[in-house]
């Protein structure tokens, strides 16, 4: 089966022909609580992110009783079906598309057939639950799927799941599972080890404190970037936020982003801003001293000065040896018509 080169998720173009969709992604830096979630929001529509996302789940369901701490840890975080789907009301009120990862069954359960999400995103944590995500992938949504921790041989056993389903709308992020990620341990050129065995769009979910790996993703062909995004810092028991741009830096993230698309856009050269600069950098051939009419020119009558409005230097032989028909003062940039 082919996967889809260019399609759209949560109603946005996405691949090879399309601009890098960017993710703010809230994560649990909500903290649980429904207004700071919304805070989040609007922070990524007015970062101009392409869509907002955030993350379902039951800390019961998602962690055993054999990690209570942990547990109780994630209950703290954790938003309510209703809550969520405040969230998702909010996002359309607001105009920013919605998008969400369940972390258990029940999550997916409820975005699916109570709020019929258009697309699912899938966490790295899913690595090898080989069953669940093959119940997304029998949806035939679009599906972003991260892929920290995984080794090569996972990568194929998982786009074997969609390829079995036909779920040919996929797209797979890049990214490093800690918090924050070493420059390092990024493995960056993985994303070119995807591109290898996989036909559709490639993006990176950067866990770093800074900008510089995702505009890195963005050169190396990352059709989506996905980075956190927080309203508070140093908070205890939480780590996200250790790699979330917030209302200061996330619109700055953005903007280079896109400055990092126009530089990488054409490969044309040289470029139009280059034309112009030919005017006044390059060089002409120029009258070195004065020359009387008929004199036989020679390399000491001649110079290479700007402005680069005559004859460049690799035209120097076209007048040596030729005689002049005027008289030519210093500085003077030569034409051919007054040569013979």
């Amino acid at each position: 089966m082919k996967f889809k080169k260019n399609f759209k998720i949560c109603g946005l173009p996405v691949g090879e022909k399309n601009k890098v969709l960017i993710i703010g992604e809230a994560g649990v830096n909500h903290f649980g609580n429904l207004n700071e979630a919304k805070k989040l929001i609007k922070l990524a529509k007015n970062s101009k992110c392409d869509i907002f996302k955030t993350q379902h789940y039951s800390a019961n369901q998602l962690v055993g009783p054999s990690a209570k701490n942990w547990q109780r840890r994630l209950s703290k975080k954790e938003l309510k079906d209703y809550e969520i789907e405040k969230l998702f009301n909010f996002c359309k009120k607001i105009n920013i598309p919605f998008l969400c990862t369940p972390h258990d069954e029940k999550a997916f359960d409820f975005l699916n057939y109570e709020l019929k999400v258009k697309a699912f995103k899938i966490g790295s944590g899913e690595i090898q639950n080989w069953p669940f995500i093959d119940k997304i992938a029998s949806t035939k949504k679009p599906v972003i799927l991260s892929t920290g921790m995984y080794t090569l041989q996972d990568l194929k056993e998982v786009i074997k799941i969609f390829e079995m389903r036909s779920s040919n709308r996929l797209a797979i992020l890049h990214c490093v599972t800690a918090y924050p990620a070493n420059y390092r341990y990024l493995n960056l050129n993985f994303i070119q080890q995807i591109k290898k065995i996989f036909d559709g769009p490639v993006g990176y979910s950067d866990h770093t404190e800074d900008d510089g790996a995702s505009l890195a993703a963005v050169a190396l062909g990352a059709k989506i970037i996905e980075k956190h995004i927080t309203i508070k810092k140093n908070v205890k028991d939480a780590q996200d936020w250790k790699v979330s741009n917030d209302n200061y830096s996330m619109p700055i993230f953005v903007k280079k982003i896109r400055n990092i698309e126009m530089a990488i856009k054409n490969s044309k050269k040289p470029g139009i801003s280059e034309e112009k600069a030919k005017k006044w950098a390059m060089k002409s051939i120029t009258a070195k001293i004065d020359i009387n009419k008929n004199t036989k020119i020679t390399q000491n009558h001649l110079i290479l000065q700007r402005p680069g409005h005559g004859y460049p230097g690799k035209d120097i032989n076209f007048f040596l040896n030729k005689k002049n028909r005027i008289k030519i003062k210093k500085g003077q940039i030569l034409k051919k018509k007054n040569f013979y």
